[in-house]
């Protein structure tokens, strides 16, 4: 459970086994091999999943206290627009944004800088 209510889903609570995503009112965790990626919704949640997990996806902007190995936060997603997580047979995760598929373009944001 989740600030102890029992209707909210911690990260702890994925079974090993788990593979699909898990949601609740705060955000959803998904479970792949040994890594844990999670998407808060509400900024609330932000803290404590950035201490559980390996991944995090939020439309807010992490701090420094945000321990997540993988941070794809508001700065992250205005400067590199779209990211793809992929996982190699090793369970590596590889992440790829727009821009770096896209490139430097004059009609990219940043061009010139």
């Amino acid at each position: 459970q989740r600030f102890g209510n029992p209707n909210m889903i911690a990260v702890g609570d994925l079974p090993d086994s788990e593979s699909q995503a898990r949601c609740d009112a705060m955000g959803c965790v998904y479970r792949h091999g040994t890594h844990i990626l999670a998407i808060p919704i509400l900024e609330s949640a932000l803290l404590e999943d950035c201490e559980q997990v390996d991944i995090i996806i939020t439309s807010f902007k992490t701090s420094d206290d945000c321990h997540a190995p993988i941070r794809i936060d508001s700065e992250a997603l205005w400067h590199h627009g779209a990211h793809s997580i992929t996982f190699d047979s090793s369970n590596t995760p590889h992440i790829t944004s727009a821009r770096e598929r896209r490139g430097m373009r004059p009609w990219s944001a940043g061009w010139g800088r």
